[in-house]
């Protein structure tokens, strides 16, 4: 996947769908010991485990934010 089309994703979040990622980000990175640059590294991370999951043949968000990430595709 393209840098571009992960920015892209990344612009059209509304503010309140990144204050969401955000929310679900400083969860993540508490809970799984992983500390992201910025909101849109996060963004980067849950849209590169939606595309490797549907190259998989599975796809099913796991959670809000990799539904949010996969409606963008």
């Amino acid at each position: 996947m393209k840098n571009s089309t992960i920015e892209q994703i990344y612009y059209s979040l509304s503010e309140h769908e990144k204050y969401e990622l955000q929310a679900r980000r400083q969860e993540f990175e508490r809970n799984n010991n992983i500390r992201f640059v910025n909101l849109e590294s996060y963004v980067n991370h849950l849209a590169l485990e939606v595309v490797d999951r549907e190259k998989s043949g599975e796809f099913l968000p796991r959670s809000p934010e990799e539904a949010i990430a996969g409606y963008h595709f």
